[in-house]
């Protein structure tokens, strides 16, 4: 699955005076990976060929791997 989108973070002083802030994923568009049906008598090789065509760039894997380490918070 791939989400792209922005952090958007919100700051604000509590009614005891002490800093506050929550961040969170604004996901402007989401995205999942099609999914592959295997067909009767195929030996499976296509579809193997097709995942791997279908697998995320080395940048969209940085990418998720970023969102992933910022929303666990």
């Amino acid at each position: 699955m791939r989400v792209v989108g922005r952090l958007k973070q919100d700051r604000w002083t509590s009614p005891e005076g002490q800093n506050r802030s929550k961040v969170s994923i604004m996901a402007e568009h989401v995205e999942s990976k099609p999914q592959l049906k295997k067909q009767d008598g195929d030996d499976g090789q296509e579809g193997e060929e097709k995942a791997e065509a279908a697998a995320p760039a080395d940048g969209q894997v940085q990418e998720e791997r970023e969102l992933k380490d910022a929303a666990s918070f």
